[in-house]
């Protein structure tokens, strides 16, 4: 326990430094009771090689990832610490630190083992460490995971707890069911933060009329003498980030 205490502290440095350079995309976090299946949904949704191993704190460093949505849409998918009932007391400040990439997450994908027997008692634990962190309004989608592992003539009453929500999605993240579905829903999220700007961008600003048409979906374009008129869509980040409103048409 001593051990993974330290661990969880160095863990929790080198993450604060990792979140200075990610403030300008749209962050999902990955949470959960161990063992739910985060890290398998993570390699389904990226592609990336991460642990993926049945044991207690298998992943005590979150890992993140660049996920590509669709050609505008591009989010960092992060992986966190499996969380588990009864944590020691004298762990919870470390286990907070490794958590702040949930903390910094505009949106959380609560992963819910559905072939535990008793995994309302796991969303009940994950919830309440969430209460815990600050985090209890946070934007949170509930992600059923290991749908193809439910017991024979349970999935009527399973069915229920995510039917008709929006706010909750039944997936297999090993076989890969309903994975388009999630990526929907998590772009959904995403583009509820998305503007739709008029500019009029000097033909000198090359690089930021690449950008334009690579990071946000151009609507209309047109010349005016050595100016490029665009009405584009994209998300609030981006037009912070280049400062868009020099280029607003009045």
């Amino acid at each position: 326990i001593n051990s993974l205490g330290a661990k969880l502290d160095k863990i929790g440095v080198q993450m604060a430094t990792n979140r200075k350079n990610r403030a300008d995309v749209f962050k999902v976090a990955l949470v959960g009771y161990t063992n739910a299946g985060k890290s398998t949904l993570m390699r389904a949704l990226s592609g990336a090689d991460v642990l993926v191993e049945d044991q207690l704190f298998a992943t005590l460093d979150s890992t993140t990832r660049a996920v590509d949505l669709d050609r505008n849409h591009k989010i960092l998918l992060t992986d966190t610490v499996g969380f588990i009932n009864r944590l020691p007391h004298h762990l919870f400040a470390s286990f907070r630190a490794t958590l702040e990439e949930a903390v910094e997450a505009d949106l959380l994908l609560h992963v819910i083992d559905l072939s535990f027997p008793y995994y309302e008692s796991q969303i009940a634990t994950v919830e309440q460490v969430l209460h815990d962190l600050g985090l209890a309004d946070s934007s949170t989608l509930r992600v059923y995971n290991k749908i193809d592992q439910v017991a024979p003539g349970e999935e009527e009453r399973i069915a229920a707890a995510y039917a008709d929500r929006e706010d909750a999605i039944a997936v297999s993240a090993s076989q890969a069911i309903n994975l388009d579905a999630l990526r929907d829903k998590i772009r959904a999220y995403s583009v509820a933060g998305d503007i739709t700007l008029e500019l009029q961008v000097p033909q000198a600003e090359g690089r930021l009329l690449a950008h334009l048409h690579q990071q946000g979906q151009v609507l209309a374009e047109t010349y005016k003498g050595n100016d490029v008129c665009l009405c584009v869509r994209l998300e609030k980040t981006w037009a912070k980030r280049w400062r868009l409103e020099r280029f607003v048409l009045a």
